[in-house]
């Protein structure tokens, strides 16, 4: 009887974890210093040097060029959530951290004449997160026909890092059309681990203990391209870009699969597997965008579609036998992603020479496959940022200062159990309503 009360304790508290990585979205994070302010609506725009990201073909066509571009954002985010099915119980993650950064500059190469050499280094995906958490009660919260007391336990970590860096060529036609070329370097790094416990007594002198623990880490580096061309003209500027996946080249993970159980039956499975091949797929990406100046206002638009990718084993692990039941176990750590398209938008005003205001908005959703299992692909909620900011010159120097708010959540979020593969749902899961908010401020600076 107490055995099977021992997995609804435990989801309830590996929702809140789980619920919180954004590792599936593409536009969380944006870089340089107006292109920040204007939500990365700059495929169209010939803006500051954050082009050799955002639209290489752009490079060549500022007529002012900084040689060095660089940003900091601060950010506090709040992950809160509220199961549902009967669970009772209840997490909020107040984070306090640094964002992604940026840094490019100009390669001072005169020999190319009109023609721009560029580079740059950012982070492309960060989150971080280290939740704990602790449920106790009656076993009657979760089941009326049984009397007795309970202790769950769970300690979640997630931690991901993806490092762009790019080196970027951009030519001019006729001083109206750039092309330009980046080739990325990228490396990414992430792990996750899923540490749990729960332990029942009821009156009739039933136990019932649940220890487990799940892990795995990997790192991969490859290498993409994007190209993009520009047109500016009369006020009116139109850019397109094309992102190719990454190719992998070479990377590597471990597992490790640790459960035991007294309930009062004994099941004990435990592996640990180092020096596994990882592999990790991005998808193809086509954005378009313009903008188009009128007296002292520019507004700017872009949106870039994300291709789907199909199933693909990031970590493969050696099927094994589990120790108590004799049975084979075969583990597979996989990714997939829906196709995505996103959409921002970005007002630029010019108050004086040297001072301007901007506004913008854009949307970020998930490219998570809805029921997809064992997958390291957690959240699927989409979300929403406004930004209102100001950039104004002091001597030599491009300054950079704002305000973006983020939002989302969604309700009916399902997950499964934490120790019974990666993300697994089981028909009845619980479900939760979970809300994410975000404040950045935003520093940038440009010479």
């Amino acid at each position: 009887m107490v055995r099977r009360l021992a997995l609804p304790a435990i989801l309830a508290l590996a929702l809140a974890a789980d619920a919180a990585a954004q590792d599936a979205h593409y536009w969380t994070y944006q870089y340089g210093t107006r292109a920040n302010l204007l939500a990365g609506a700059v495929v169209g725009s010939v803006v500051d040097i954050s082009a050799a990201y955002y639209n290489p073909g752009a490079l060549s066509l500022i007529d002012d060029p900084n040689l060095i571009s660089t940003s900091k954002v601060f950010e506090l985010s709040d992950l809160s959530f509220r199961p549902s099915n009967g669970v009772d119980a209840s997490l909020n993650n107040l984070r306090l951290d640094v964002a992604p950064s940026f840094f490019a500059g100009l390669l001072p190469f005169h020999f190319l004449g009109n023609d721009v050499l560029a580079y740059s280094l950012f982070t492309r995906y960060l989150f971080k997160a280290d939740i704990d958490a602790v449920r106790q009660g009656n076993l009657e919260e979760i089941d009326q026909a049984v009397q007795g007391d309970f202790f769950s336990q769970a300690r979640f970590t997630r931690d991901l890092n993806e490092t762009w860096v790019g080196l970027s060529y951009s030519t001019p036609f006729r001083q109206t059309v750039g092309v330009g070329l980046s080739m990325f370097v990228t490396y990414r790094s992430q792990k996750g681990s899923n540490l749990l416990s729960f332990q029942a007594l009821s009156d009739t002198g039933e136990t019932a203990i649940t220890l487990g623990e799940q892990s795995y880490s990997y790192w991969n580096a490859g290498v993409l391209l994007k190209g993009g061309v520009t047109f500016d003209w009369l006020g009116w500027s139109l850019g397109m870009t094309v992102t190719t996946p990454r190719l992998d080249v070479l990377g590597d993970g471990k597992v490790l699969i640790n459960r035991t159980e007294f309930n009062p039956d004994t099941i004990f499975v435990a592996d640990f597997q180092d020096g596994l091949p990882s592999t990790y797929h991005s998808p193809w990406s086509i954005a378009l965008g313009a903008a188009y100046k009128r007296a002292a206002t520019t507004i700017n638009v872009t949106s870039e579609y994300f291709a789907r990718v199909n199933q693909f084993v990031v970590l493969d692990p050696h099927a094994f036998v589990a120790q108590s039941t004799g049975d084979t176990i075969s583990l597979e750590i996989t990714q997939q992603l829906d196709d995505v398209l996103n959409f921002g938008l970005g007002v630029q005003h010019q108050f004086k020479p040297h001072l301007a205001g901007y506004a913008s908005f854009r949307t970020d959703f998930s490219a998570k496959v809805p029921g997809a299992t064992s997958d390291i692909s957690l959240s699927s909620w989409g979300l929403y940022f406004v930004t209102l900011g100001a950039a104004f010159r002091l001597g030599t120097a491009d300054l950079t200062f704002g305000l973006a708010y983020g939002w989302g959540g969604v309700d009916g979020e399902q997950l499964g159990d934490p120790l019974d593969g990666i993300g697994s749902v089981a028909p009845g899961s619980p479900t939760a309503e979970l809300e994410y908010r975000t404040l950045r401020l935003i520093i940038a600076f440009a010479i």
